[in-house]
């Protein structure tokens, strides 16, 4: 999965020549798959890659191949029709929703629980895939950014559910701070751009030596018309990333 993401493209008869052995072809484990996809969706929303970079279609055939593999029962080798081939991990099956969104062959949609798990989280993940993914069409943008709008309230909505044991810090800090985020900003709409804003002051209260999220707001106060406190959002993300700024005894930050 990791060669995935970060692997140098190379030709076809080399790959092949080098990977090509008993080890290199064992499936891939969903931890992993997890993490390579969490850090190509960073990539997304920093805009250093789009949709249709290549490493989504490869990590695309990767998770294909993982649910294949969970969706056979061990006893009877047969498939499970009554659960989810990753239901043991949740956040996996969301990330799947979303990887997965435009793919004819995925085996996500065909279970009695596809449209009751986290409805709103569920949705919000495979619409943004769709628009993600899907192929360039002629729509016009009024209808894309009314599309990255539901995702902003699918995505809200699911930020408001209440907690899930043993996983909830992982779908909301790995996952729906950044999605919502991209949303919004795709959406062009000022209403999403304030729930965006609502969580980016969130993120910089409880997040606060993190310069990611400082970064994020200053975009999204970019973004409202607040220059001058856009500007405070960059500064205090670059002064987090060379340490030059440190949290006092209070919740107060101070300038080195």
């Amino acid at each position: 999965a990791w060669k995935v993401v970060f692997g140098k493209r190379e030709e076809e008869d080399e790959v092949k020549a080098k990977w090509d052995g008993v080890l290199a072809r064992l499936p891939p484990t969903p931890p992993l798959l997890v993490e390579a996809t969490l850090v190509l969706l960073r990539l997304v929303t920093s805009d250093a890659i789009t949709g249709d970079d290549y490493r989504w279609r490869d990590i695309r055939r990767e998770w294909l191949t993982l649910l294949q593999v969970h969706d056979v029962d061990d006893d009877h080798d047969v498939r499970r029709e009554h659960r989810h081939p990753l239901h043991f991990f949740p956040l996996a099956r969301i990330m799947s929703e979303f990887v997965l969104a435009t793919s004819p062959d995925a085996v996500t949609a065909r279970y009695p629980d596809s449209d009751t798990f986290f409805p709103d989280l569920t949705k919000g993940v495979r619409l943004a895939g769709q628009l993600l993914f899907s192929p360039t069409t002629t729509d016009p943008p009024s209808s894309s950014s009314s599309s990255w709008k539901c995702v902003v309230h699918h995505l809200n909505n699911a930020r408001s559910s209440p907690a899930q044991p043993g996983w909830d810090c992982d779908v909301r800090y790995t996952l729906i701070d950044h999605l919502l985020t991209f949303a919004a900003l795709r959406s062009h709409d000022e209403e999403c751009y304030r729930v965006a804003r609502a969580l980016g002051s969130e993120n910089v209260t409880l997040r606060g030596i993190c310069p990611e999220v400082w970064w994020r707001y200053g975009i999204v106060l970019d973004r409202l018309g607040e220059t001058v406190a856009a500007e405070d959002a960059r500064a205090a993300s670059v002064s987090l990333s060379s340490g030059g700024m440190e949290k006092s005894s209070g919740s107060v930050f101070k300038w080195n």
